[in-house]
């Protein structure tokens, strides 16, 4: 049988990035990775822009696996949009393909053969601020009717799952879960060299003294860097713990400027608040390892790659008992009400002095971060994408 991979619909979120990757761009690497080693019997096409085959290797992974690259798709988003809807599935028609795997929400309308349709966000229903005007209209038109359309939606997380059947109205049985798979062996292997004074050098890049609390991820609203800066001024105002508060993350609809800012209106020394622009993928796991905690209190996550590498890596993690968080975080984290700022300063405060809770929870961080891997998510992914074709 012959399979198609769409690395066409996430769109920007295919392009190579300087410093790390985002959820989706870890997702397709390793999903296009695992495939080989998971199924050597059939044969697996990715479609993607030429230049989104860097992200991936630009080499494929196995002997069944090809890659084709899309003749004349635009980096535009408008024109990706009407590429994705007129040529695009013309060239999946003329494939052949006994299945497609369309990987970010959307998918080829026209598209003859059965698809599934993994569903990354639904942020946009939430928390629309963070979002254009015009992209909000089209990802709540085109997500709904891609879904509707779809023969399977994969779901990376229960609550997600929940949250798609509820506001797409899907039927239940249509909708399943495949964990997001995990965390790249780097992190893995972090642990075991964490007295590696390889690390503090790498951790000087972006900090230059003292214990942190670790922050990492895009600056979106939702992702509720202002109520984490207010909690660390509570934090500061009733202790005198020396650390500082690291974060790190691209702008988006917040920016470093504006984080800074605040910082300096709760009256917060100046440097106890450090925004970087971001970090190069190779660095990340130092970050989490030297880190006296992360702190991860988003507001909404559809699954939250950042709990699984900071548990990974041996830091205490804070997180919400919001979405998908807490079914993600398991017993291993300090879970707290991300919107109430005293809660998430008491929470800080709890993982910074009871070293008898600190212990308890890298050792179950450790243990619960091996509960997901890419082999399951590859492995359960092409269980659905086999069953569309025989069916």
């Amino acid at each position: 049988m012959h399979f198609g991979i769409d690395c066409v619909t996430p769109g920007q979120a295919m392009n190579p990035a300087e410093k790390g990757d985002g959820g989706v761009r870890v997702y397709l690497r390793n999903v296009v990775q695992q495939i080989p080693r998971q199924d050597k019997t059939h044969t697996y096409t990715v479609y993607a822009a030429k230049p989104g085959f860097e992200l991936l290797g630009h080499t494929p992974p196995g002997p069944n696996v090809h890659y084709y690259a899309c003749p004349g798709l635009s980096t535009r988003p408008a024109a990706r949009v009407v590429y994705e809807q007129t040529i695009y599935p013309q060239i999946l028609n003329r494939a052949g393909l006994d299945a497609l795997l369309s990987t970010c929400n959307t998918m080829p309308l026209g598209a003859k053969m059965p698809v599934a349709v993994v569903q990354q966000s639904l942020q946009y229903f939430y928390f629309p601020v963070s979002f254009s005007v015009a992209r909000i209209l089209y990802l709540r038109l085109m997500v709904a009717q891609a879904m509707r359309r779809a023969d399977a939606v994969i779901s990376l997380s229960e609550s997600a799952r929940q949250t798609v059947i509820e506001r797409l109205k899907l039927p239940p049985e249509k909708v399943q879960v495949v964990y997001y798979g995990g965390v790249h062996e780097q992190f893995r292997t972090a642990y075991a060299t964490r007295d590696n004074p390889v690390h503090d050098e790498t951790v000087a890049k972006y900090i230059d003294r003292g214990p942190y609390i670790f922050a990492i991820s895009t600056l979106f609203r939702f992702k509720n860097y202002e109520r984490l800066i207010r909690a660390f001024a509570l934090l500061k105002q009733r202790t005198n713990l020396p650390h500082r508060l690291l974060i790190v993350g691209r702008e988006f609809d917040v920016t470093r400027a504006e984080l800074l800012h605040l910082a300096a209106r709760l009256s917060l020394p100046d440097g106890a608040v450090v925004c970087k622009q971001g970090a190069a993928h190779a660095d990340v796991p130092a970050l989490y390892l030297r880190a006296a905690m992360t702190a991860y209190v988003s507001l909404y996550e559809t699954f939250g790659l950042p709990s699984i590498e900071a548990m990974a890596c041996g830091s205490p993690l804070l997180t919400s008992n919001v979405t998908s968080l807490p079914e993600v975080a398991g017993d291993a984290a300090e879970i707290v009400d991300p919107y109430n700022i005293e809660a998430i300063a008491s929470g800080m405060e709890r993982l910074l002095t009871d070293e008898a809770r600190r212990a308890d929870l890298i050792e179950r961080g450790l243990k619960r971060s091996y509960e997901f891997s890419w082999e399951r998510t590859a492995r359960e992914t092409l269980d659905i994408l086999h069953h569309l074709a025989r069916k």
